[in-house]
C-alpha cells in the first residue's frame, strides 16, 4: 500500500518530454520507505527510487521496479489532475470555461486526459468514500 505525499508536473525544459514526480510512502512490504516515482506519459515509462537513493550517491541497486507502482502512481496523478480541473471548472476561474459541475468529458477536455481514464479514476474515488 502506498500513501501519496505530493504530485507535481515538470515540463523538462522547452523541448524535453514532461513528466510527473510523485512522492509517496511505501508501507508494506518495504518498511515505510519514502519514495519518488518519475512517471512519463507513455505506459511502462516509470522509474521509482527511495528518497535516500536520490540524496545519497546513485549507483547500482538503487532503483525499484516501476511497474510494481505504475498503476497507483498514475492513479495519484490523474486524481490530482482531476481535482485541479474540477476546482478550476467549478469555480469558473478566468482560465477555464464557465460551467457548473465538471463532468468527465469537461475534465478530459480541460487537461487532456482521455475520458475513459477520467471515468475510471472518478469511479475509484467514489468507491473510496
Amino acid at each position: 500500500m502506498i500513501e501519496i505525499k505530493s504530485v507535481d508536473f515538470h515540463r523538462n525544459g522547452i523541448s524535453g518530454a514532461g513528466f510527473h514526480l510523485v512522492r509517496f510512502i511505501q508501507h508494506e512490504p518495504y518498511n515505510d520507505w519514502e519514495m519518488i516515482g518519475v512517471v512519463f506519459r507513455e505506459s511502462k515509462h516509470v522509474a521509482v527510487l527511495t528518497v535516500d537513493d536520490v540524496t545519497d550517491s546513485l549507483g547500482y541497486g538503487h532503483t525499484w521496479r516501476g511497474d510494481e507502482f505504475e498503476d497507483d502512481l498514475r492513479f495519484a496523478i490523474l486524481k490530482d489532475n482531476i481535482a485541479e480541473a474540477r476546482d478550476c471548472l467549478e469555480h469558473k476561474h478566468t482560465c477555464c470555461p464557465n460551467v457548473g459541475s465538471a463532468t468527465a468529458l469537461e475534465i478530459s477536455e480541460y487537461n487532456g486526459t482521455p475520458v475513459d481514464q477520467v471515468e475510471k479514476v472518478l469511479r475509484r474515488l467514489e468507491q473510496e468514500v
